[in-house]
C-alpha cells in the first residue's frame, strides 16, 4: 500500500516545507515585520493627523458660521438703524422744506411791504413837496387879505382848544 520511499518522500517534503516556512517566518519577523509595523504606525499617525486636521477644520468652520451669523444679526441691526435714521432725516428734511417755504413766503411778504412803503416814500417825496408848494401858492393868494388871515388863525386856535 504505502511504499517506504514514498512515505519518506512525503515526510521530507513536509519537513522541508516546515523548515522553509520557519525560515521565511523568521526572516519575515526579523526584517519585514518591523518595517511593516513602522509603515503601519506612520500611516496611523498620518491618518490621525488628518483626522485632527479635519476636526480642527470642522471646529473652525463652526466658529466661522457662528461669526457669520453674528455679523448677519449685526448687519440687520445696523440696517434697521440706517432705515430709522433715513426716516428721521426725511422727517427733518420735510420739516425744513415747510420751514423754508414759510420763511420764503414771509420774506416775499416783507419784500412786498418794503416795496409798497418805498413806493409810498417815493410818492411822498414827489407829491408832498408839490402839494405843499401848490398849497403855499393858494394860501398866499387867499391870505393876501388880512381879515382872512385873522379869521383862519382864530379857527385854528379854537380847534386846538377843543382838542
Amino acid at each position: 500500500m504505502f511504499d517506504v520511499s514514498m512515505v519518506m518522500f512525503w515526510i521530507f517534503r513536509w519537513v522541508n516545507f516546515l523548515i522553509i516556512a520557519g525560515a521565511a517566518s523568521y526572516f519575515f519577523h526579523k526584517k519585514f515585520l518591523s518595517i511593516i509595523r513602522t509603515k503601519i504606525s506612520e500611516k496611523r499617525h498620518f491618518f490621525q493627523s488628518l483626522y485632527e486636521k479635519l476636526e480642527a477644520a470642522l471646529h473652525k468652520n463652526k466658529m466661522i458660521n457662528k461669526e457669520v451669523d453674528l455679523q448677519q444679526r449685526n448687519a440687520a441691526l445696523l440696517l434697521s438703524k440706517v432705515e430709522q435714521w433715513n426716516h428721521a432725516v426725511e422727517a427733518v428734511r420735510d420739516k425744513d422744506k415747510t420751514t423754508d417755504k414759510k420763511r420764503l413766503k414771509a420774506m416775499e411778504q416783507y419784500r412786498e411791504r418794503q416795496l409798497a412803503e418805498f413806493a409810498v416814500l417815493q410818492v411822498r417825496k414827489r407829491v408832498i413837496p408839490e402839494a405843499v408848494h401848490k398849497a403855499q401858492k393858494e394860501l398866499a393868494q387867499q391870505f393876501s387879505q388880512e381879515t382872512t388871515q385873522v379869521h383862519y388863525m382864530n379857527d385854528i386856535i379854537s380847534f386846538m382848544k377843543k382838542s
